[in-house]
C-alpha cells in the first residue's frame, strides 16, 4: 500500500474518457499544474456519431470557456441564439422567443456543434492515450489499481469516470444503474447553410415529433425526434427513408431539408434516455458529465453541463490531498447536484412541452405559447442562471 499523501497537483489522476467532459476537466487540472493520464476506449479522441449534433452554450457554460482561455477561438464556431422561433407542424409560427433580450442579463447563448466544441478542447487539453479502456479497477483505502486494456497496470490517488452515458467505468465501480427511457429515437445531421432560417434557430413542434434547425458559421445543424420503443431498430443505411416517412408532411423548411439529406452514414441516431443518479462518487472514483448526469439530447443541454460540472471538480481537486478525496467529493456534488437536479427537471418538462402526441393536446400548447409572454416562458430557466455554480 501507498501510505505517502499527496497534495493538489501531486496527486495522480486518471480521467476515462475523451469527450466533452474529459477534454475540459483535462485542460482544466492542466492550468492548474497537474497532469492527468487521459485514456479513451475509441481508436482516437473523438464526439463519436454526434459530431453534427447541435450544441447550445449558454452562460454559465460560456463562463467556463472564457475561464479557459479559448473564447475567441469558440466565437469563431458559434452563432449566436438571439431568438428562438416555433411553428408548428404546417410551418405556421407559433411565436418567437427574444432570447437576446434575456441572455443580457447573464452574458450570450451560442449555438455550435458538439464536434466543434470537442476538437476546440481537444487542441488544449494535452495528450490522450486513444484504444485504451479498463480491464479492471480496485481501490483501497489509498489508492487505485487500474489495469489497462494494453496489459499495463497503473495506480492512481483518484479516477474520473467521463464515459459518457453507458459508462464502463460506472458498470464496475456502482453496478448496474437504470436509464430512462423517454420514448422517442433521435437523428442529427448538418446541412450546408441555404435554408432561409429567419431568425438562425427555428424548431417546428408537431404531434409526437420534433424537428430543430440551428445555424452555426458555415453550416446548419438539424435535429429530429419522433417517438420509438426501446426494442426499436434504427438501421444506418434506412435512416434517409426513415426519416423521409416520419417527417415528411411538416412544413416550414422541413420540405428543403428532406431534399437535402446527407448520405445515411453521415446521419448519427440514437434512442431518448436521460440519468439521474443520487451518488456520483464510490470512494476514489467519481463520474462527471453524461456518466454522471446525462439530459435528454434533444433539448440540447448536456454539453453545457459538463462543461461547468468539469469547472467546479477541477476546483475542488485542486484544493484537496490524496488522504481526503471524498471531501473534495462531497464539495463538488453539494455545489453541482441540486443545479442539476433543476436543468434536469426543466429539461424533462421541456420535451413533455415540445413532444405532445395528439392533435388536440398540440393545439392547445400551441394557444397556451402564443398566449403567455417570453418572460413566462423563460422564467424556470432565469431562475436556475441566478444561482451560483
Amino acid at each position: 500500500m501507498d501510505q505517502e499523501v499527496r497534495y493538489g497537483r501531486q496527486m495522480r489522476i486518471l480521467v476515462v474518457g475523451a469527450g466533452v467532459a474529459g477534454l475540459s476537466l483535462a485542460l482544466h487540472l492542466r492550468q492548474r499544474g497537474f497532469a492527468p493520464d487521459v485514456i479513451h476506449s475509441g481508436a482516437e479522441p473523438s464526439h463519436g456519431s454526434r459530431g453534427s449534433e447541435a450544441a447550445l452554450i449558454a452562460p454559465p457554460a460560456a463562463g467556463v470557456l472564457i475561464g479557459l482561455g479559448c473564447f475567441d477561438e469558440f466565437l469563431a464556431t458559434a452563432a449566436p441564439m438571439d431568438a428562438l422561433r416555433i411553428l408548428d407542424h404546417t410551418g405556421r409560427e407559433i411565436r418567437t422567443i427574444d432570447l437576446a433580450r434575456y441572455f443580457e442579463r447573464y452574458g450570450g447563448g451560442f449555438v455550435t456543434t458538439r464536434g466543434g466544441l470537442h476538437a476546440l478542447l481537444a487542441e488544449r487539453a494535452g495528450p490522450v492515450l486513444a484504444a485504451v479502456g479498463t480491464d479492471r479497477i480496485e481501490q483501497d483505502e489509498d489508492g487505485v489499481d487500474v489495469a489497462l486494456s494494453d496489459g499495463t497496470e497503473r495506480r492512481y490517488d483518484l479516477v474520473v469516470a467521463a464515459d459518457g452515458l453507458r459508462s464502463a467505468v460506472r458498470e464496475q465501480m456502482f453496478g448496474p444503474v437504470e436509464l430512462t427511457f423517454w420514448d422517442g429515437r433521435a437523428w442529427w445531421f448538418s446541412l450546408e447553410p441555404g435554408l432561409g432560417l429567419t431568425p438562425a434557430t427555428t424548431e417546428i413542434w408537431g404531434p409526437g415529433r420534433f424537428a430543430g434547425f440551428y445555424e452555426s458559421p458555415g453550416a446548419t445543424h438539424c435535429l429530429l425526434a419522433a417517438p420509438a420503443k426501446e426494442d426499436d431498430v434504427d438501421p444506418v443505411g434506412e435512416r434517409r427513408d426513415r426519416i423521409q416517412t416520419l417527417f415528411g408532411d411538416l412544413g416550414g423548411p422541413m420540405p428543403d431539408v428532406l431534399e437535402r439529406l446527407p448520405e445515411p452514414e453521415a446521419i448519427g441516431g440514437d434512442l431518448l434516455y436521460d440519468l439521474r443518479l443520487d451518488r456520483w462518487a464510490r470512494g476514489r472514483v467519481a463520474l462527471i458529465g453524461d456518466a454522471a448526469h446525462a439530459t435528454i439530447p434533444v433539448v440540447g443541454l448536456g454539453n453545457g453541463m459538463a462543461l461547468v460540472s468539469s469547472a467546479v471538480l477541477a476546483s475542488q481537486v485542486a484544493r484537496a490531498d490524496s488522504r481526503h478525496l471524498e471531501i473534495a467529493w462531497s464539495y463538488y456534488i453539494q455545489r453541482r447536484k441540486r443545479r442539476v437536479d433543476i436543468v434536469q427537471d426543466r429539461a424533462r418538462e421541456r420535451f413533455s412541452m415540445l413532444s405532445v402526441r395528439h392533435r388536440l393536446a398540440a393545439w392547445t400548447r400551441n394557444e397556451i405559447l402564443k398566449a403567455t409572454s417570453d418572460e413566462w416562458f423563460l422564467s424556470g430557466w432565469d431562475d436556475l442562471l441566478r444561482r451560483p455554480i
